[in-house]
């Protein structure tokens, strides 16, 4: 699928000019309502719709198993001053590859870490390929499920890690309707608070529905108390895609007051359900910060991240994502030394086998 439809509004998708150059002039001039307007469109044509439901999942593509059941993972600890710092909340993601980009993986047999290695650069992939990061948080199927809330706070000199945010909701997955004003006293990361309560019905979700989705849950979440009919609330989304050489870059995050602030900018009104809960926030360039509190605020410097200035890390061998970075990479930086960069893409990197 080619997203012409996605930039109609700047270019009208007519020839000469071709989407990436109607994209590459965007970044360029820095025109920021352009590059949100694409943002917005790319969600509603994969939120609204639940596209990546069918989408190859990285587990299925780099351990040569295409039967096997997606799986759901906790994301990456890492060494934060001296301490390991890994979630402590029922936080998981899965990572998507749609039809294109599952289809160059498989020709240039990238999920092989030999073809890898030996090849002197990886084949970059087509201009419409996309790749997706879902986050999920585990919602119980019965009572108040306490879900923290990030609403924008100083940056901490060790990061801003979800269980450390001031705020947190109630999430009630048995009604559908809620009166404004109710809340509810819960109980989060060692602190009880008194809660909005919202429904389930107002998130992506998905119900774990069969042995394997639960256990997968299960080991992700850290909590063996999850069973089938609970569910995982989709709270966060990376999405990228090659409509140019270096991806373009947004990410996606639940709120509960999903028109307030400047992540909420520029929405188009016909995006509508649940998918208009969710902010956003867009960059092709490697200078602005673009990060999503959910993935990236958890890390010193977090706030200022930037997509593609991590993404350009991505490399054979990696040990770590880390540290944050803004700014383009000198192709002679000794970081990329003797190394083969995986085209942006860390799944590449971390799962290669």
């Amino acid at each position: 699928m080619r997203w012409c439809g996605v930039i109609a509004v700047a270019a009208a998708c007519a020839p000469p000019t071709s989407v990436q150059d109607v994209l590459i002039a965007q970044r360029d001039r820095g025109d920021v309502v352009a590059i949100r307007a694409h943002a917005w469109s790319l969600w509603d044509q994969l939120a609204a719709h639940d596209a990546w439901a069918s989408w190859a999942a990285t587990e299925q593509l780099f351990q040569h198993a295409p039967k096997a059941p997606p799986r759901f993972r906790t994301p990456r600890p890492f060494a934060n001053a001296g301490a390991l710092d890994v979630e402590t909340l029922p936080v998981m993601f899965d990572v998507r590859f749609d039809p294109v980009a599952a289809r160059h993986l498989a020709i240039q047999h990238l999920g092989e870490r030999t073809v890898l290695a030996s090849a002197p650069a990886v084949p970059a992939f087509p201009s419409d390929a996309l790749a997706v990061k879902l986050t999920w948080y585990a919602v119980k199927a019965h009572g108040l499920t306490a879900m923290p809330i990030w609403d924008g706070e100083p940056a901490r000199e060790r990061g801003n890690p979800d269980r450390s945010w001031q705020r947190a909701i109630a999430v009630d997955p048995e009604r559908a309707v809620i009166p404004d004003g109710e809340t509810a006293m819960v109980e989060l990361a060692g602190r009880t608070s008194e809660a909005r309560v919202v429904p389930l019905a107002q998130f992506i979700s998905r119900e774990l529905e069969t042995d394997g989705e639960v256990e997968s849950a299960r080991l992700a979440a850290h909590d063996p108390t999850l069973a089938r009919g609970d569910f995982v609330a989709l709270v966060a989304a990376h999405v990228t895609t090659k409509e140019i050489p270096d991806w373009t870059w947004q990410t996606y995050w639940w709120h509960d007051r999903p028109d307030a602030g400047r992540f909420a900018a520029d929405r188009p009104t016909a995006l509508h359900g649940v998918a208009a809960n969710y902010l956003m926030d867009a960059t092709y360039s490697t200078d602005q910060p673009c990060f999503n509190p959910w993935l990236e605020a958890r890390f010193p410097d977090g706030l200022a991240s930037n997509c593609v200035t991590c993404h350009q890390r991505a490399i054979v061998g990696a040990a770590d994502y880390l540290p944050v970075t803004r700014g383009r990479m000198r192709d002679d930086d000794p970081y990329l030394a003797g190394h083969v960069q995986t085209d942006f893409l860390w799944s590449l990197a971390f799962e290669a086998r």
